[in-house]
């Protein structure tokens, strides 16, 4: 048989050929780092909310919680809890269900369950709109700071409607940029988690206009007119469920929500300067973060547009004060009316559409200093290395001080007071029943 040789093919090379750039090894490595970040931070958000789960004895909501769920899950609405828990019987029945698989620690863990989930749909809402070190940055914020740890902590109802609003946050983001079919599968997903989120707690109604602005400025920021926001985005897949189960819900429990919304359950009057002072010590950081953010953020879609120079200030200030105002929609709300009730818990709410835009300002700051030449370093690491202790500080005095606090109560529901402490500042509710001293 003669042998055979085997010729390849000659290579020929084209000049103007586009090439291949392969990612370098110094990105490989940041990519690595950045998911171990990511794994490092879920890892501790959830952690740090279960560590020492029995430390706290029952709260009284957590109690009031279980046994309407347990009740709920029998068929028994003896206590007609739709008419004064601001909210469904959603989450008292799978409270009740954690609680029953697991007791106390079941229901506690179930909430740190729920937050962390709400953390990580930020985190993608956040890397949806921004970059992944912006999103990291959100990470953080959202999930270390002091109130977002103590609601996780605790069996109350607001931990399902968190995570249910950064659902429908992040579902709206990504459908802004998904193709047709799935923009509008991910606008009814949205729908959906908001409806739920509202059924969980009524109060997540005054978030509907901070989702539709944040909608409104990803779309600017991609470049595109108000009219096609409008208009071309599929809006009627966002309000068709939200329509249908909330009417729904509405015409079922209808005198019900008359007696909530009358306030005879859900007042607690407090100095107006009083919940505004407390709003700032427990989210004012991030907030001002955000408010820098997101004049940063106004500043660049103005100048995508072109805007007119005279016009810009004015447009930048109206912009961020809609959009800050929509963010702080609820306690904005609680201040005019002068209710401070479930204040701290609500200021988490307002984290989900906070966070992202503080994270996105201290990433924005910290790539404008990698950017600078190695002599002019020095400034930029002396400002870095002060807003890290600064930052280590806080958070050893803030989050670290608010997990420690101790919450008794000192005996069962009686005519006789009992005590819970949950923060420094004292407040005294009461009633015929017993008498709670905050």
């Amino acid at each position: 048989m003669a042998d055979q040789t085997l010729e390849l093919p000659e290579i020929v090379t084209y000049p103007d050929a586009p090439s291949v750039v392969l990612p370098s090894q110094s990105s490989q490595l940041r990519i690595r780092a950045e998911h171990g970040l990511l794994i490092l931070l879920m890892t501790l958000i959830f952690l740090v909310r279960v560590t020492n789960i029995q430390y706290n004895t029952l709260f009284v909501d957590e109690a009031i919680y279980s046994n309407l769920g347990e009740e709920t899950l029998q068929g028994v609405f003896i206590q007609a809890g739709t008419g004064w828990i601001f909210g469904s019987y959603l989450y008292p029945s799978t409270a009740a269900i954690a609680n029953k698989l697991g007791g106390v620690v079941g229901f506690r863990l179930y909430s740190a369950v729920l937050v962390t989930i709400a953390a990580w749909f930020v985190y993608l809402a956040a890397r949806q709109v921004f970059d992944r070190q912006a999103a990291l940055w959100t990470l953080l914020l959202f999930g270390l700071t002091g109130v977002s740890i103590s609601l996780g902590q605790f069996a109350v109802i607001d931990v399902m409607c968190v995570p249910l609003l950064a659902i429908a946050l992040y579902y709206l983001l990504q459908g802004v940029q998904s193709t047709t079919k799935h923009q509008k599968l991910s606008f009814a997903v949205a729908g959906f988690a908001f409806a739920l989120s509202v059924l969980s707690k009524y109060i997540a109604l005054l978030c509907l206009p901070a989702l539709v602005i944040s909608v409104a400025w990803y779309c600017l920021m991609r470049g595109e007119s108000i009219r096609s926001i409008i208009f071309k985005l599929p809006w009627l897949y966002f309000i068709l469920p939200v329509v249908i189960i909330l009417g729904a819900y509405g015409l079922l429990y209808f005198k019900d929500l008359m007696q909530v919304f009358s306030g005879a359950y859900s007042t607690q009057h407090e100095e107006r300067l009083q919940i505004i002072s407390e709003t700032w010590e427990e989210i004012g950081t991030v907030a001002a973060l955000g408010i820098i953010g997101a004049s940063i953020l106004a500043v660049q879609i103005l100048n995508h547009y072109n805007a007119r120079k005279p016009r810009n200030l004015l447009l930048v200030g109206v912009a961020v004060a809609v959009f800050i105002g929509a963010a702080l929609s609820i306690p904005i709300y609680q201040t005019l009316t002068a209710n401070v009730r479930s204040l701290w818990k609500h200021d988490v709410y307002c984290l989900i559409f906070l966070a992202p835009l503080a994270g996105y300002f201290i990433a924005t700051l910290l790539d404008r200093f990698t950017l600078q030449r190695p002599g002019q370093m020095v400034v930029p690491r002396i400002v870095a290395a002060v807003i890290t202790g600064l930052g280590l500080y806080w958070f050893v005095n803030q989050i670290v001080g608010l997990m420690q606090l101790p919450l008794s109560i000192t005996s069962g529901i009686t005519a006789s007071p009992k005590k819970v402490v949950l923060w420094p500042r004292r407040r005294q509710f009461t009633n015929t029943t017993f008498t709670l001293d905050w």
